[in-house]
């Protein structure tokens, strides 16, 4: 299956919703001197993949038509001594990509290692005869990722703290373990400069407004510190409103400060969600990122330690869009553009202080750059 380094064929399988890693990591890829890229997506992308890429000779997008499973249409792709495969998502349905295994070299990305390696002490008990089914399922998913973990060229990690977590299962044999970023930096870092009058902060909150992985509580106990201090915020949620008692919290948060006369904080909504060009105009504009994550959260049946044993995408629109970003103090990302904050209170201040007069760090990011991303991925793929 060893091709010449100057020919090499990538097959993109993105099965699930992760099209920002389409746009993160297609392109790049293609950028490589002799790799075609072949993108498989769902039906309702590829239409609009291909008028994105319709002037990257080097780039085609196919994937499954209606009515075709993935599995099915997995057996069906033609490989040859050229090709290599990346899965960027494998969601709970490892059994569609075990086809690959013996057909083709891959490269394997994994986002939820409790819920990969089944660690039985992060596993919740049962509770409802649900469950029960679920276990079920289970025992043919573990048979299908233990296959795909085992077959792999490499396991591929978003970070150097999920790297080192998923170097902690032994049973895996001699398979690497390598770390691949989600994304690097497109533009340079921007700085908050102090103006002769106080400015309006631009906040954003990516991602959808759900209590499933993110604390609202700290961004309004944050709002409430910095509204004290009379800073003035714009902040941005930048996802579906998922939960509206969410909202409604925000509301009549901004409701109360009005009638008080301390309301500097203007919120904005996007209750639908944003496509594409909208979320690059909203990330694009920021002066700051706020990512009020939990640091634990359910998936399937598996508890994962987000920034340990789950991949978080909010840190990467930061390195994406050079911007800088505010994350709990338990969480391990380290760079001069991130800065921590232990609590609601501790959030105040820092809001507060950069809404005033505090310049960001420069050089933020400075070693996520295109090149360094780009030979990642030229070594992964001409290995």
């Amino acid at each position: 299956m060893n091709a010449p380094a100057e020919n090499k064929t990538v097959h993109y399988l993105e099965a699930f919703d992760h099209t920002e890693l389409i746009e993160r990591w297609v392109g790049l890829i293609a950028s490589i001197a002799g790799v075609k890229v072949v993108c498989h997506v769902k039906p309702c992308y590829q239409e609009s993949l291909r008028a994105q890429y319709s002037t990257v000779p080097n780039v085609s997008i196919g994937g499954p038509t209606e009515g075709i499973s993935w599995p099915a249409y997995i057996r069906r792709i033609q490989f040859d001594s050229t090709s290599v495969a990346v899965i960027p998502t494998v969601g709970q349905r490892p059994h569609w990509f075990t086809s690959l295994i013996s057909r083709v070299n891959f490269y394997l990305v994994l986002h939820n290692l409790n819920y990969w390696f089944d660690r039985s002490a992060y596993r919740l008990p049962r509770s409802t005869v649900k469950d029960l089914a679920k276990d079920v399922r289970q025992y043919i998913e573990i048979r299908a990722k233990r296959s795909l973990l085992t077959s792999s060229l490499a396991l591929l990690y978003a970070t150097d703290a999920l790297a080192q977590e998923g170097m902690r299962e032994t049973s895996l044999g001699n398979v690497n373990h390598l770390v691949l970023p989600f994304s690097c930096l497109r533009n340079s870092p921007v700085q908050i400069t102090a103006n002769a009058d106080r400015r309006t902060l631009q906040v954003v909150v990516p991602g959808s407004m759900s209590s499933r992985a993110r604390n609202y509580k700290l961004v309004l106990d944050g709002l409430a510190g910095a509204a004290g201090n009379d800073a003035m915020i714009d902040i941005h949620f930048a996802g579906k409103v998922v939960d509206q008692c969410i909202q409604r919290q925000f509301q009549e948060f901004v409701t109360e400060r009005s009638l008080s006369g301390t309301n500097g904080i203007q919120l904005h909504w996007y209750n639908d969600g944003l496509d594409e060009q909208q979320f690059d105009a909203v990330l694009t504009s920021a002066d700051v990122i706020l990512a009020p994550l939990k640091p634990e959260v359910t998936v399937g049946r598996y508890i994962e330690k987000i920034g340990y044993t789950k991949a978080s995408g909010t840190p990467f629109d930061a390195i994406y869009f050079g911007k800088p970003i505010l994350l709990p103090f338990w969480h391990p990302l380290r760079d001069p553009a991130v800065l921590h904050f232990s609590d609601g209170t501790h959030l105040g201040d820092v809001l507060t202080n950069l809404a005033f007069n505090r310049e960001l760090p420069k050089n933020c990011w400075h070693s996520n750059t295109e090149q360094a991303l780009r030979s990642k991925w030229e070594n992964l793929i001409k290995a």
